[in-house]
């Protein structure tokens, strides 16, 4: 059951004492989401919905790895995000309605509610949040905390500078004794997404179809032979078709692609790799293994990972460089490519030591919990003791309206 004791009209202490706050980090890749307290997310979702129109108005959302899987006629692949922000609101509240009341099966209504938001998130689109979560989901609850602060927090710092590579965007911001130095944050689009397409032009430019995993099915004979029948499905999306040929995409970059720990000038020495594809085909992979994620540390046409990060440290102030500059953490899916961590290091050692000698980055190595290091940082913020009087009670939404998200979550 749930306790309110009140201790100002505009200081609500919230505890729940047989459920918990809920947590959850909107990736313009994944959706993570689960409970305060416990250490990984009960649910990771794609962000990709699934929209057949029936009219100008009446449409139909499917969500989720299974209903995605499955092709549909004039089923089109949307996303709720563009460049790390919401673009969508309607896709917005059907992918975080579907999330808490679907895959974690609770009630919104009887759980607080922590969201993860990106740093160049504007004023307006946290406002909008509060309203949807507030208005339409009927929480009794509501904070939302930028994710630098968040990443930092599951790495157990206060102080740091934060670099997130993610799907859509790279961003590194300095947090300082748990805020973001707004001014200083640094973000651009290339990241997960840029070097994706990269593949999959390479993939459309093969000489052999690639055909995704829903074109094909396998017919068994008596005599024990496999033979491939290509499907014909003419009212197939042409954006499910790149969705299914993304995940492809996905798998070449897991195994595939590295990144030297420095350029290289002569890329014939690169060992050839083969990739088997869902059909059975294969594809050789040259000189792109390497020379496609290299665009992330390439000063062209967007700055570098690297620079980016010492242009974030020289707009801090002279005085809190060295302590900023000491502790970087790694996060975000696209620092899992082999051999990102070890660049980086090389990379910026390089450029700080009229600044400091920097130590090596905090970079799990637990796939997941560098995918997840948001959301676990949520986690341990929405347990503590003294994050409780922080809530933004429903009773201070109805009487303070959306200035309220502005001084209780700067």
């Amino acid at each position: 059951s749930r306790v309110l004791r009140t201790r100002s009209n505009h200081d609500m202490l919230i505890d729940y004492d047989d459920s918990g706050a809920i947590v959850v980090d909107l990736g313009s890749h994944t959706t993570k989401a689960g409970f305060c307290g416990d250490d990984a997310p009960k649910v990771l979702f794609p962000s990709d919905i699934g929209v057949i129109r029936k009219d100008a108005t009446a449409h139909h959302f499917h969500l989720g790895t299974n209903e995605l899987c499955y092709r549909r006629d004039f089923m089109e692949i949307k996303q709720p995000f563009v460049d790390g922000r919401v673009d969508d609101w309607e896709l917005f509240e059907a992918l975080l309605t579907t999330v808490i009341e679907k895959q974690l099966g609770v009630a919104p209504k009887a759980h607080p509610l922590l969201m993860a938001v990106p740093p160049y998130s504007d004023n307006a689109r946290k406002e909008r949040t509060m309203e949807i979560c507030f208005e339409k989901l009927g929480s009794p609850a509501f904070f939302v905390a930028k994710t630098p602060v968040l990443t930092a927090f599951a790495s157990g710092q206060h102080t740091a500078m934060v670099v997130d590579s993610g799907h859509q965007m790279t961003c590194v911001s300095p947090v300082q004794e748990g805020f973001v130095l707004s001014k200083p944050c640094v973000w651009n689009s290339k990241a997960g997404h840029r070097i994706s397409m990269e593949v999959l032009r390479i993939l459309e430019a093969s000489p052999e179809p690639v055909r995704p995993r829903y074109s094909f099915t396998r017919k068994r004979h008596a005599d024990g032979r496999s033979e491939l029948v290509v499907n014909d499905y003419p009212n197939t999306h042409h954006s499910y078709t790149r969705w299914a040929l993304m995940e492809i995409v996905e798998d070449i970059k897991a195994t595939q692609f590295e990144i030297p720990e420095s350029p290289l000038t002569d890329t014939s020495s690169v060992t050839k790799g083969k990739h088997t594809l869902p059909d059975g085909n294969t594809i050789s992979l040259g000189s792109e293994r390497v020379g496609v994620p290299e665009l992330m540390f390439t000063d062209s046409p967007e700055p570098s990972v690297q620079e980016m990060f010492m242009q974030s440290i020289q707009k801090c102030d002279h005085d809190v460089r060295q302590v900023m500059a000491k502790t970087t953490i790694l996060t975000g899916g696209n620092t899992l490519l082999t051999g990102f961590v070890q660049r980086f290091e090389k990379e910026v050692a390089s450029r700080t030591p009229s600044i400091a000698k920097t130590k090596p980055p905090i970079a799990p190595t637990n796939s997941m919990e560098r995918k997840s290091s948001v959301w676990l940082g949520g986690s341990i913020l929405a347990s503590l003791g003294t994050f409780q009087q922080l809530w933004i009670s429903s009773s201070e939404w109805n009487e303070c309206g959306t200035s309220v998200v502005h001084k209780k979550c700067p």
